[in-house]
């Protein structure tokens, strides 16, 4: 068979002829999926849904069967035939699939000659204009209101939740990035009830915004406490559906026992004003939560290394150890659970320095004679060698080796760096330390942690030992 000749320009109009065929033949897909769905026709073939039927005859997941039945209605000729309207053709499949989430105002800044990535930016919400952002540590009034904002999400969000219950409920330190990337996605204002009367919750990329039933803004606040209360709320929540539910059953059938319901089902009707959320039908045609189909799934790459990686999944590990800290004991469980995740991190960073990072020379060790002078030793840390640092949590961390085989290991940070100089008037560039002695053998930095006068009675111990075996 002859090889087949074309020239660039031949092959370019082949390959957008056939990329314009596969986006009016999605649209056309849409269309049918509707038409099969409006008038319940899978049922024929003994199908109960139309997610069922689409996976089972064409392998389509729900979220691309959902994804095709919503641009179909948004972007083919007067909402509902097979055929895309004229103002849209100039765009490709994967712009119209990020426009489906722009309202009709947005969509007509959009233009054919955007990235993905430009149209994506349109639909993100402008935040108010603060020349530096200040965030409130919540009192007990700002706790109740997120705790009701909480209750609400739960509700209206509580399949979401329990599709991945650990990662968006149970684990802290985790929930937040999944909330902000789910709950700020189609709308950022969210209506709930108190005893007052309807207060609201703004969600932005890095804070949310508590305004009260006066319509008085009371605070902006870490995406972490939202998460805090949504935890804290969970088997609040749970209990007031599951008993709603049995008072339903009960109602509805009087004539047979009815076995306990411990549903999680939101209140079909919630007393408040309808909140601009995305209704039941609505969430179900945009859930794009499940799996992609191999053909939309792409390869995020960086330059980063190993190391690079570590030290910022460490900053944020230690970051939300401190929001913790400032809501639970040193004994809670989520709270020693995320301490274990800080010291693996370090271990972890540790490990590789060991290969990536040659050996340095260190000063030789001082003849200390009292306990004055190891203290003033252990003071003078800064003329160590720097073992690794961590800009992003601004962290230096010193070490020195001692002739047994230990080490010490002094990590300098900015104790108001960030997030803290936001909830106090304390100066932003103070910092402390951490203390660490190293002992052969050991495992986890985090483990290792010390204080100055172990340290000290070490330091004495080491050299004491020195000089017998020099006698």
């Amino acid at each position: 068979m002859n090889e087949l000749t074309l020239t660039y320009q031949e092959a370019k109009s082949i390959l957008q002829e056939k990329l314009d065929n596969m986006k009016m033949n999605f649209i056309a897909a849409g269309y049918y999926m509707k038409y099969i769905r409006d008038r319940e026709l899978f049922r024929e073939d003994g199908y109960k849904s139309i997610w069922e039927f689409a996976e089972d005859n064409y392998g389509i997941k729900k979220s691309t069967a959902s994804r095709w039945m919503a641009m179909n209605d948004k972007f083919s000729l007067d909402g509902n035939s097979p055929i895309l309207a004229e103002e849209f053709r100039g765009f490709e499949k994967s712009q119209l699939q990020e426009m489906l989430y722009l309202d009709d105002k947005q969509i007509e800044t959009v233009t054919p000659d955007m990235t993905v990535k430009e149209i994506r930016e349109v639909r993100k919400p402008e935040e108010p204009e603060k020349e530096e952002q200040e965030l409130k540590k919540p009192d007990e009034t700002d706790r109740e209101y997120l705790k009701a904002a909480a209750r609400y999400l739960i509700a209206s969000k509580h399949k979401w939740f329990l599709q991945d219950y650990m990662n968006r409920v149970e684990l802290v330190d985790r929930s937040p990035d999944e909330l902000r990337k789910e709950l700020g996605k189609n709308n950022r204002v969210w209506h709930f009830s108190t005893e007052k009367g309807v207060a609201r919750i703004n969600l932005f990329d890095d804070y949310v915004q508590i305004w009260n039933e006066e319509n008085e803004c009371i605070g902006d606040f870490d995406w972490f406490y939202l998460a805090a209360a949504i935890q804290s709320m969970w088997n609040i929540a749970a209990m007031e559906n599951a008993q709603k539910s049995q008072k339903e059953v009960v109602a509805t059938s009087q004539q047979e026992e009815p076995e306990p319901v411990l549903d999680m089902n939101p209140p079909e009707e919630i007393s408040e004003p309808e909140p601009e959320i995305v209704t039941e039908k609505c969430a179900e045609v945009l859930d794009v939560t499940e799996e992609e189909p191999a053909e939309e799934l792409y390869e995020e790459t960086s330059d980063q290394s190993d190391i690079d990686l570590l030290k910022k999944e460490l900053s944020k590990a230690q970051r939300n150890l401190d929001l913790m800290l400032s809501c639970y004991s040193e004994k809670d469980i989520r709270v020693r659970k995320q301490k274990l995740i800080v010291g693996a991190l370090a271990g972890m960073i540790c490990d590789l320095d060991v290969v990536d990072i040659p050996d340095i020379q260190q000063p030789e060790l001082p003849k200390l004679r009292n306990n004055e002078q190891r203290k003033a030793f252990l003071d003078n840390y800064q003329a160590w060698p720097i073992w690794f640092e961590v800009p992003e949590a601004s962290e230096v961390y010193h070490r020195f080796e001692l002739p047994d085989g230990s080490s010490i290991v002094i990590c300098e940070y900015h104790m108001w760096l960030s997030w803290k100089e936001r909830y106090s008037d304390e100066d932003p560039h103070s910092t402390g330390i951490r203390e660490y002695l190293l002992k052969p053998g050991y495992h986890y930095l985090e483990d290792c942690k010390t204080n100055t006068t172990a340290l000290i009675e070490h330091l004495k111990k080491v050299q004491k030992e020195g000089k017998a075996n020099v006698d």
